[in-house]
């Protein structure tokens, strides 16, 4: 089983950093052996057309662990979540 963590902010300005959610996933006491970051990607933009989401997915097998901060990390809706 791996736990892969995946960070992604929508905007470079307003104080948002990949750093932010890595630290609150630390902080929750997650040991993650890999990490997948995108910056200034919208949830606009489908996950499988982000490049780190898309290479996480490659990765993950059943029973494996993904973590984000957010559930909105992952997608602006239910149907890209799933």
């Amino acid at each position: 089983m791996t736990v892969h963590s995946y960070l992604r902010i929508s905007t470079l300005d307003k104080g948002q950093t990949v750093e932010n959610q890595r630290k609150a996933i630390k902080d929750a006491g997650y040991a993650t052996d890999e990490w997948y970051a995108e910056e200034g990607v919208s949830g606009s933009v489908k996950a499988l057309e982000r490049p780190e989401f898309s290479r996480m997915m490659l990765t993950v097998v059943r029973d494996d662990i993904v973590i984000v901060t957010a559930l909105d990390r992952l997608g602006r809706d239910a149907e890209d979540i799933l």
